[in-house]
């Protein structure tokens, strides 16, 4: 079973028909999972440590992911 704690989307504007919907949005948000979407954060930048993620964004959000034992 896959259980992301963050999906990250990359998107621009071209090809017009590979943008990001707002029915596939919505649809993420309702798993209550964060979802960070490239056109509007900006660069997202992962850095993998021994017990963990962190995810950091241009725009600066950040997160931290400690893996379930």
């Amino acid at each position: 079973v896959v259980q992301p704690r963050l999906i990250v989307l990359s998107a621009g504007e071209y090809p017009a028909g590979e943008r990001i919907t707002e029915r596939l949005r919505g649809r993420l948000l309702r798993r209550r999972i964060p979802v960070w979407v490239t056109s509007e954060v900006g660069t997202v930048t992962l850095s993998f440590g021994k017990d963990r993620l962190r995810a950091r964004s241009m725009n600066g959000d950040t997160l931290e992911i400690v893996p379930d034992h």
